[in-house]
């Protein structure tokens, strides 16, 4: 989570954890590259103080934008608990500009449900929902976000930014194609998206190891012993996908730091810790979920984080405020 001692945000970002983690850190990422004080709250943990420092967050941003994923808002309609509902019901309050933003260019009837909350029901079913494009035109989307919805306020502190990141054709509103060839500043662009993209794959990848991998292999030995974990098999597939195409995008000393963590320490991680279940069956010898769990967490030692720090600064820069 951002330094809740910042005494000014420009974009307080609200996303639903469990859909939309990937592409609010792509979103987050991108805006600070470009000069933009964003809050990302990438904590799961809410309690007490940290409450506080989400809505003091929200009091400091110029506006608020709402990242809207697959069921996103539809635990909203139920829970009043519900965290992207506190944080969407106390920017309404607080008459914050927001921005609904989604990924999928879906439509306002096919992204929110049916039925909100009162409150949400009134401030956000009428609003106008922009695209983000996480691939191909990312700067441009982007571009169009910022420029068609972002408060003046924003635009006048950083007064050359328009001009700095406007592509010299922009996509219609309702017609987006893979021609970016005419788009100024192209090589930085498509670098920059791609070393945003190479970073996700990564983390997700380290995070469905690190935090999921005993989880979804205990998950699948107790729904007839078919030892798949989707989520780590899938996570490793996208980041190899990248990996083939990183060496148009990286240097070779960057390529070697960027294979060296993926695995020495990635990969190397999670075969390692079905080498040792293979080991213990071999040996008929039985372990409990605390014994797997310190395995995994044995690999997360200062070797790995040191690595995992370097190409996190090499690729996108610190999350430092």
């Amino acid at each position: 989570m951002e330094n809740s001692k910042v005494d000014h945000f420009e974009v307080f970002i609200s996303y639903r954890r469990k859909t939309g983690a990937q592409d609010a850190r792509t979103l987050y990422y991108a805006l600070k590259s470009i000069g933009i004080r964003a809050f990302f709250d990438y904590n799961s943990i809410r309690n007490g103080k940290f409450n506080e420092a989400i809505y003091d967050a929200i009091d400091k941003a110029d506006c608020f934008i709402l990242l809207l994923t697959p069921g996103s808002l539809d635990r909203c309609v139920q829970d009043e608990k519900d965290w992207v509902r506190k944080e969407i019901e106390y920017a309404i309050t607080h008459q914050k500009i927001i921005i609904p933003v989604s990924p999928t260019n879906q439509g306002v009837i096919s992204v929110l449900p049916p039925e909100l909350p009162p409150l949400m029901e009134e401030a956000l079913r009428d609003l106008q929902i922009s695209r983000l494009d996480t691939e191909d035109l990312f700067p441009e989307s982007l571009f169009k976000i910022i420029s068609d919805r972002f408060p003046k306020a924003v635009c006048d502190r950083h007064p050359n930014l328009l001009e700095e990141i406007k592509p010299e054709k922009l996509p219609s509103d309702d017609v987006y194609t893979n021609d970016t060839e005419n788009a100024s500043g192209e090589e930085l662009d498509v670098n920059l998206v791609f070393r945003l993209r190479l970073w996700n794959a990564i983390d997700a990848f380290k995070v469905s190891v690190f935090e999921y991998l005993v989880k979804d292999f205990l998950a699948d030995l107790h729904n007839g012993g078919n030892i798949q974990v989707k989520r780590q098999a899938q996570a490793s597939k996208r980041l190899m996908d990248l990996l083939g195409e990183s060496r148009c995008y990286l240097n070779e000393d960057e390529f070697q730091q960027v294979y060296d963590l993926c695995d020495n320490y990635l990969a190397k991680s999670y075969n390692d810790f079905f080498g040792y279940v293979r080991a213990l069956q071999a040996a008929n010898k039985g372990t409990t979920v605390s014994d797997l769990l310190q395995f995994v967490s044995s690999r997360m030692n200062d070797d790995f984080f040191k690595h995992y720090n370097a190409v996190k600064e090499m690729l996108v820069g610190s999350t430092d405020a």
